[in-house]
């Protein structure tokens, strides 16, 4: 929520709260922007925000207009880690 003063940031930190689905729901329907952060050394991080990006467009039809980062996190992780992030196939959009 933006104000001449500043803004207000809540984050939701979604990570191992699965077991936690209507908390996850209401966040994404009332969140005004979405930072999706995965691991490019764990490829089940990269699915779960695939996950995420799915469900984001299921409550919110308007998806296309709300901001959204989607992160890379760990990029200095070792050449076999890079590696996997290159032969990821994104398909987000």
């Amino acid at each position: 929520m933006w104000s001449e003063c500043g803004m207000q940031v809540d984050i939701l930190d979604t990570a191992g709260n699965l077991e936690f689905p209507a908390m996850r729901r209401l966040s994404i329907s009332t969140a005004h922007a979405f930072l999706l952060v995965f691991a490019v050394d764990n490829r089940a991080s990269f699915d779960e925000v695939c996950q995420l990006w799915e469900q984001i467009g299921e409550q919110r039809p308007n998806r296309d207009e709300i901001p959204c980062v989607i992160a890379a996190n760990k990029v200095r992780a070792p050449a076999a880690a890079a590696h996997l992030l290159c032969s990821l196939r994104f398909s987000l959009l």
